[in-house]
């Protein structure tokens, strides 16, 4: 296992940074989640990427955008390969809340393949470059490539048809939703979390449908299920153990309910995992 950028990755999420790491030829990592965004682009060769409840293959000249939070390991077995990673949090963003603006669906696009008419690469080498001379201009200039980049990855999601919100109405259905994901294991309701972030019940409703295309209950259970992925990924807890933790009471309802988000039974997710 190469903990190089784990460990990064896990420095950057203390200070809210970024960080930027060149890999050539062979290396692997146990599925694993955090805080901050991470992209991986192949530069040479190809590899074996986990996200998304399944496996996939990243070609050559393709990235792969991993979202805050989500699961994902890249395994590489090509002694030739070269890839660039790079982690960042939303801090580097300052107050823009475009980087709020993930549409839903966006997991179907997150591999971008054929970047060679793409400024992308050339921003990530760039990026990397100024993270390795750490002048005292490298800090800005990182962080205009990662808007860079992240602005041509949105326009990516909207050329392919998936809507991008902003302004206020897009900053209170991220509130929504990450109300929702800090206290998904709690006994809440609809009515608690609109007295909380003082809006109307008929009001978070729309907003929850607008920002996740779902209802409340959904929201709360996929959350929920969420939090179970990573505890199978990464933990030897029992099936009673995680139903528990995630705030499901019933292990058979967890089951069935894991089973319909995921398609798999939250024994064969761990398998595939694994």
């Amino acid at each position: 296992m190469d903990n190089r950028f784990l460990l990064k990755v896990f420095d950057m999420d203390v200070d809210g940074r970024f960080c930027s790491d060149f890999q050539v030829g062979k290396s692997a990592t146990d599925i694993h989640w955090h805080s901050g965004m991470e992209i991986i682009y192949m530069q040479k060769g190809k590899s074996n990427v986990f996200f998304d409840e399944r496996w996939h293959v990243l070609s050559e000249n393709s990235l792969l955008f991993i979202p805050a939070g989500r699961l994902h390991c890249c395994r590489c077995v090509d002694e030739t390969a070269q890839k660039i990673v790079v982690g960042f949090t939303e801090k580097c963003f300052g107050n823009n809340i475009t980087v709020k603006a993930l549409p839903v669906g966006v997991e179907k696009f997150c591999i971008v393949p054929n970047l060679s008419a793409s400024k992308i690469p050339a921003l990530l080498k760039k990026l990397h470059e100024h993270c390795e001379i750490k002048s005292y201009s490298s800090e800005l200039k990182v962080i205009a490539c990662i808007m860079e980049i992240f602005a041509e990855l949105l326009d990516y999601w909207t050329s392919v048809g998936l809507a991008v919100a902003y302004g206020k109405d897009k900053k209170m259905e991220g509130e929504i939703a990450e109300y929702i994901q800090k206290h998904c294991t709690e006994d809440i309701s609809p009515y608690t979390v609109a007295k909380e972030l003082s809006v109307s019940y008929s009001a978070l409703a729309k907003k929850l449908k607008s920002a996740l295309g779902m209802g409340f209950t959904k929201a709360v259970n996929l959350a929920r299920v969420e939090i179970a992925k990573k505890l199978l990924a990464t933990t030897d807890k029992n099936v009673t153990e995680i139903s528990l933790e995630c705030g499901f009471y019933d292990v058979s309802y967890f089951i069935k309910t894991f089973r319909l988000y995921t398609g798999a039974t939250p024994k064969s997710f761990r398998n595939l995992t694994k």
